[in-house]
């Protein structure tokens, strides 16, 4: 509700619902934001696979522009080898009927005395990586290391 006197309002729900070894959630929201109307609803589902979990989810959102109305899906799996942790995932995006997609590798392992190190590959790809006419490809990677104290 407005309760500020701004032009802005907005609403949302989100239930998590554990079924036997798997995790589902489930989320909508809507907002008004000075007459422009816009919603979306999404939902994952989590689990235990081999030695890892898996989570696939999925989001949809709709707006009284077309420019603003899409789809994203993903899906990720994340696990320990030998003491490093390990995640993949890979998300699909469809916006306005403009396609992209992502996919991230990480690892981080440590290295005792609260530090440790990482490495991380990310690729993208499709219209959301840049303006029209530029490449429409680019990945990162990125070797570090880090410290807690």
């Amino acid at each position: 509700s407005n309760v500020d006197g701004g032009t802005g309002t907005g609403q949302g729900v989100s239930l998590t619902i554990p079924l036997g070894t798997m995790t589902a959630t489930i989320a909508s929201a809507s907002f008004d934001d000075a007459g422009s109307d816009s919603s979306t609803f999404g939902g994952k589902v989590s689990m235990a696979a081999g030695a890892g979990t898996l989570v696939v989810g999925l989001e949809t959102s709709s707006n009284d522009s077309a420019t603003h109305e899409g789809e994203a899906y993903s899906i990720s799996y994340s696990t320990t080898l030998g003491g490093a942790a390990v995640a993949v995932g890979y998300s699909g995006y469809d916006a306005n009927s403009t396609t992209s997609s992502r996919t991230d590798v990480t690892m981080s392992q440590s290295i005792g005395g609260g530090a440790s190190i990482f490495a991380e590959f990310q690729n993208l790809t499709g219209a959301g990586v840049a303006a029209e006419g530029n490449s429409t490809s680019e990945s990162v990677v990125a070797v570090g290391t880090s410290v807690s104290f």
